[in-house]
C-alpha cells in the first residue's frame, strides 16, 4: 500500500518537473526491496529449520 502512494506522487512530481525522476524512482524502490528482504527471509525460514 505504502508502494502505491508513493508511486502515485512520484508520477506526479515527474509530470511537472523531469529532474526529480531520480528520486521518484528511489522512493519506489524502497517498499519493494523490504517486501524482496522478507520474502528472503521466509525462504530461508522455509527451506532452512
Amino acid at each position: 500500500m505504502g508502494e502505491q502512494a508513493i508511486g502515485a506522487a512520484a508520477v506526479g512530481a515527474l509530470a511537472e518537473d523531469e529532474k526529480f525522476f531520480g528520486k521518484g524512482l528511489l522512493m519506489t524502490v524502497i517498499p519493494e526491496s523490504i517486501a524482496i528482504f522478507g520474502l528472503v527471509v521466509a525462504l530461508i525460514l522455509l527451506f532452512v529449520f
